[in-house]
């Protein structure tokens, strides 16, 4: 099965609680929350699922709190869904 995700539009709120201590005065949304919310978008798209791995991740460019930041993506070969 392939799974496909293309120009889903995300924010994380510059008030989450997570960005508080991540570089007062120089706020910035850590990796994590924005994994989170890929992991929310796919969700959201295909239904009930469980995550077992993020082999790799790579970050372009540091992501401000409010911020928009677009989720795309694609995956085929062992992809489970449902």
């Amino acid at each position: 099965m392939e799974a496909v995700i293309d120009g889903v539009i995300r924010q994380i709120a510059a008030d989450h609680p997570a960005i508080a201590g991540h570089f007062p005065g120089n706020p910035l949304v850590p990796g994590v929350l924005i994994v989170e919310e890929v992991v929310e978008t796919v969700l959201a798209a295909y239904g009930p699922a469980k995550l077992i791995a993020v082999r790799a991740v790579k970050f372009l460019a540091p992501l401000r709190p409010g911020e928009p930041f677009q989720v795309s993506l694609s995956a085929a070969g062992e992809v489970a869904i449902g």
